[in-house]
């Protein structure tokens, strides 16, 4: 659910930063936005993977992997737009 959430507050800020690209908080938002899918998207994964392993998971494993998927959002976000601005 949280990811899906996500996911629907990403493609807004999308369509935002297209409608209002001059605007530099529309990127910044958009890249919180692609953050937090990414850290929603590991969450689902590890909660997946618990489930089955049978329910055990170590403390601390969720928000690990959860950090680890905000930063990968991130850098996907920041990435895309570096290329983006490098192909015009």
């Amino acid at each position: 659910m949280g990811a899906l959430g996500a996911f629907a507050l990403l493609a807004s800020l999308v369509v935002l930063r297209i409608a209002v690209p001059e605007r530099h908080w529309t990127w910044l938002a958009a890249c919180a936005a692609t953050a937090l899918l990414g850290a929603a998207v590991a969450w689902v994964v590890v909660a997946a993977q618990s489930v089955a392993d049978g329910g055990v998971v170590a403390p601390g494993v969720p928000w690990a992997w959860g950090g680890l998927g905000a930063v990968v959002g991130l850098v996907v976000a920041v990435t895309s737009t570096a290329l983006g601005r490098v192909r015009r």
